[in-house]
Order: C-alpha cells, then sequence, then structure tokens
C-alpha cells in the first residue's frame, strides 16, 4: 500500500469511527417485559386517592455547557438532522467494559495516529450524514508529531485558524478534526452558533447529560417505546458500580406545566415501556421542565 493508500485507509477508518457504536448505545431498547424498582414521583398521592399537585412557575436550571459543545454547530441539531454524542474517553477507558470501550475505536484511532490514548479527552461529534457530519477528538496533541506519524511533508499542508489542515481534516494542539473541519473549527472560534448557545434549554439539556461518560442530546425524543413525546431529549450512560449500565435519560419539555401533563397522562406507559427483560426502571421523576428516566442495565448491550 502506499503512503498516499496509507492515509485514505486512515482518514476512512477515522472518518466513521466508533460513530456506529455510539448511535447504537444511546437509544434505549424498545418496550417489554420488564421489572420496575423506581418509586419516584413529581406528585404525591394522598389516602383517597386524589393527586395533589403544587403550583408550578418555571424557573430557568443552572447550565454548565461543556467543552466538546463549543465545536458542534447548532443548525443540524436543532433541525432534528444529526445528534450529538460524546465519550468521556479516560472515565470509559477506566470504568467501561473492555469490549465496550475498545468498541468505539479509541486504541485503533490513537494507534493509526501515533498519539497516546491518555492524551484524548473526548471523542465527540454528530452522527448525521454529508454536512451534518462531525467528529472530532479533544485533548493535547503535537501537531508536528501528528503531520509526521500521518505521512504528510509539511509543504502538502494547509492552515486554517491555526490548524493544520491536510487531506480533508485539520488537527491543532488541543483537538483533530475528521470531518467537515471549516464548520467545527468556524463553530469553536463563535463565527457559526454552537449547540450550546441556541437556547437556554439547549443549554440545560447539555449540561445535565454532560455528567455522563457517554452522552446525546437531539431534538425530539431519542426513542419512540416510552410513549411520550418532547421536543428535545438527550441520554447519558455510565458504567455501574456493581457492573452494568446506568441510563439516564431526560425528555425536555417547553414549560414545568408540560412536563408535569406528562408524567401524570403517561406513567404507567413510560413505566411499561422504560423495562424490558435486561433493563429496570429505578426511577421516574419530574425536574423542573424535564421528566428524568433511570435505568440500570445487566449489560451494554443497549
Amino acid at each position: 500500500m502506499t503512503q498516499q493508500q496509507s492515509r485514505r485507509a486512515l482518514l476512512t477508518a477515522l472518518g466513521g469511527a466508533g460513530v456506529g457504536s455510539m448511535a447504537g448505545c444511546l437509544r434505549l431498547s424498545g418496550s417489554g417485559e420488564g421489572t420496575e424498582t423506581g418509586t419516584d414521583r413529581s406528585t404525591d398521592t394522598d389516602a383517597g386517592g386524589q393527586t395533589d399537585t403544587p403550583e408550578q412557575t418555571d424557573t430557568p436550571e443552572q447550565t454548565d455547557t461543556p467543552g466538546w459543545g463549543q465545536w458542534i454547530p447548532s443548525d443540524p441539531v436543532v433541525s432534528g438532522g444529526a445528534e450529538t454524542f460524546a465519550l468521556d474517553v479516560q472515565t470509559a477507558r477506566a470504568e467501561f467494559p473492555q469490549a465496550a470501550y475498545e468498541g468505539f475505536d479509541i486504541p485503533d484511532i490513537a494507534d493509526r495516529l501515533g498519539i497516546e490514548q491518555s492524551d484524548i479527552d473526548y471523542f465527540a461529534g454528530t452522527d448525521g450524514s454529508g454536512d451534518s457530519e462531525f467528529v472530532f477528538l479533544t485533548g493535547t496533541f503535537e501537531q508536528d508529531e501528528i503531520r509526521s506519524n500521518f505521512g504528510v511533508s509539511e509543504s502538502d499542508t494547509e492552515s486554517y485558524r491555526g490548524y493544520t489542515v491536510a487531506d480533508g481534516w485539520a488537527w491543532g494542539p488541543d483537538a483533530i478534526i475528521t470531518s467537515n473541519y471549516r464548520t467545527v473549527l468556524d463553530t469553536r472560534f463563535g463565527d457559526t452558533q454552537a449547540i450550546g448557545a441556541a437556547g437556554t434549554d439547549w443549554g440545560t439539556l447539555l449540561s445535565v447529560v454532560s455528567a455522563g461518560t457517554l452522552s446525546s442530546v437531539q431534538s425530539g425524543s431519542f426513542t419512540d417505546s416510552l410513549s411520550v413525546s418532547a421536543p428535545r431529549s438527550g441520554v447519558a450512560i455510565d458504567a455501574a458500580s456493581g457492573g452494568g449500565a446506568t441510563i439516564t435519560a431526560h425528555l425536555l419539555f417547553d414549560s414545568e406545566r408540560e412536563a408535569i401533563d406528562a408524567l401524570e397522562n403517561n406513567e404507567d406507559e413510560v413505566r411499561e415501556g422504560a423495562a424490558n427483560d435486561e433493563e429496570t426502571l429505578e426511577s421516574l421523576e419530574q425536574q423542573g421542565k424535564r421528566l428524568v428516566v433511570t435505568i440500570s442495565s445487566d449489560t451494554f448491550d443497549f
């Protein structure tokens, strides 16, 4: 294989690496017979069976947009054309089962680029296609070392916003971008709106899911098994201390009233749809404008 063919093979591998695994993990299974252990509710029921619903007023939630969210443009996500994904590489490396971690191809990516896995902070982007697909790594990188490992001479590279560019991808001291690098860098430098700046609700959603090791946000509901449709939703997946995984899903409505109504009118259906033979519903609660569903899974096979 020639040096040019080797580079093309690397680009192909990096362009799709791990994205299929991300998409599979970030959706819950369909409804089925399952076990419910959670009892958290947003309302209390008195002895007479009447539900006492307190007056609710919309209150803003504190947001802390994750760093990777500053690289992803808002348009394809808000319009429904793509979903974000983000993997906290070092936490996944330490806590996920080895097979699950390797399913994201991080060891292979690091080996191909000649970097250390410990150099990578996040593997993130969107699972869209064409102009809606963005894939990048954030971390600490040596630009000249990557160029050398990639087999590109300095005279064959260009520069965009201070990042080295070759064969349609870009890299710099804090990121390696493997698709649509101009849009990603324009977003990073504030010339294109980032998903975290698309509005308070998107900022809230990014903030709450980013606590997970593997996370995603999107327009609409991430699964049709919960019988409730929300304008936007997110999911976070963590390794459980006793093995398996903990999945926390967030359905974000336009108001607290809508979230309350969704729970009151669909609670039984949501509880039934959230569990199956390998997944247990741990809790279901309303938190402000969100319905939060927490599920434990015996495996990482979602």
